[in-house]
């Protein structure tokens, strides 16, 4: 199957077409002007809507953000408290944006996570013999309570490289779960959308 992004990159942001087999399949629009999905901002918690299942977010604009109860993976949520949450999309005319107590920080070599405590590797590495290598790798971090994915690109890099990028990227969960500050204020930036998309894709993707 071949897979083609398509870039267009103006004063108003980039716009990525996503293409297979000649047929366009999905389209992001990345506006200079939003703050970008997979952003980690804090919010302040606001109230409860009930007949939403889901919670309202100040995050420091006009419209508020959206909490789904589904998204709070069982974490406590107390009004009032500022906290940091996860864009997983921007506004959308008149809708806020929708927020994940999930976060997750990329690494070159992996991802690092605060819900779960998931360690593995990712299934698109084949050879058993570097599964294993690298299974062995992140079982010695277990005891961090983190979920930790390896991935793709980490196949046959060096150990010391891959622990050095994990550490680094459970120090920076670390300082976005203790991080202060006012509502909107951006804790972390995510990487080009086209990197972002390229994550979604298999590496044959153009």
């Amino acid at each position: 199957m071949e897979k083609i992004l398509l870039v267009n990159e103006s004063d108003k942001g980039v716009r990525i077409a996503v293409v297979e087999n000649g047929r366009p399949v999905e389209y992001y629009f990345d506006s200079k002007d939003e703050i970008p999905e997979d952003s980690i901002i804090l919010g302040r918690v606001m109230e409860h809507a009930t007949a939403l299942d889901a919670y309202f977010i100040d995050v420091g604009n006009e419209k508020k953000a959206y909490l789904p109860e589904k998204n709070k993976y069982g974490m406590n949520i107390k009004q009032n408290a500022i906290m940091p949450f996860q864009v997983l999309h921007g506004e959308r005319g008149s809708k806020g944006m929708y927020l994940s107590c999930k976060l997750l920080v990329y690494g070159k070599y992996c991802i690092c996570g605060n819900i779960s405590k998931d360690l593995r590797v990712s299934a698109k590495i084949t050879d058993e013999n570097e599964r294993k290598r690298l299974g062995h790798l992140i079982d010695s971090l277990s005891g961090n309570n983190r979920e930790i994915i390896i991935r793709t690109v980490a196949q046959y890099a060096g150990s010391e490289d891959i622990q050095s990028d994990i550490q680094d990227c459970l120090e920076r969960l670390d300082d976005i779960e203790s991080a202060t500050g006012n509502p909107g204020d951006i804790l972390c930036n995510p990487d080009d959308l086209i990197d972002i998309i390229m994550k979604r894709y298999d590496p044959e993707t153009d």
